[in-house]
């Protein structure tokens, strides 16, 4: 099987404050010092809006989308080549990297799902480690991105309130 989206969520709950203060020290220390020596201000500012565009994310946590598949699974196949290859490189595919399983191998043993998967494709929203949604089934294209918007929009909030 294929694994997609394993790191996921790098900047864990609590630290995002740390990161973004110790990231912003090291740019204006670096500002400090490519002005001293007489750089152009214009490459400064564009470098600092590209560094901060970077490491200013949300933390967030650890979310995927989790795909039980067959050997011999049409609707598998028939999911992997309308948007197997274009899924990684969506908003839904960014909040929720995609991970496969085998069905008849068991879910990974750090996931707990909600209720055995009997049918495949079963898609299940994974949110630290626990489902929180799941999609049965691959109703075409149109349909699963609406369902999959929708288990994402009604999984419990992502983003920290840690500091």
């Amino acid at each position: 099987t294929r694994d997609e989206g394993a790191d996921v969520g790098h900047i864990k709950h609590g630290s995002l404050g740390l990161y973004l203060l110790k990231n912003t020290y090291i740019l204006l220390l670096l500002y400090f010092v490519v002005s001293s020596i007489g750089v152009d201000f214009s490459l400064i500012k564009t470098f600092a809006f590209l560094f901060l565009s970077c490491v200013a994310q949300p933390a967030v946590a650890d979310r995927i989308l989790l795909m039980a598949e067959e050997e011999g699974c049409y609707w598998c196949d028939q999911w992997t080549f309308e948007i197997g290859a274009i899924y990684s490189k969506t908003t839904e595919g960014q909040s929720a990297p995609l991970k496969r399983y085998d069905l008849h191998a068991g879910p990974p043993p750090d996931i707990t799902l909600a209720m055995p998967v009997n049918f495949t494709p079963t898609f299940m929203l994974i949110q630290d480690g626990v489902e929180v949604g799941r999609i049965e089934g691959y109703p075409g294209s149109n349909f699963f991105w609406g369902l999959l918007d929708q288990l994402i929009q009604q999984a419990p909030a992502v983003i920290s309130s840690e500091g």
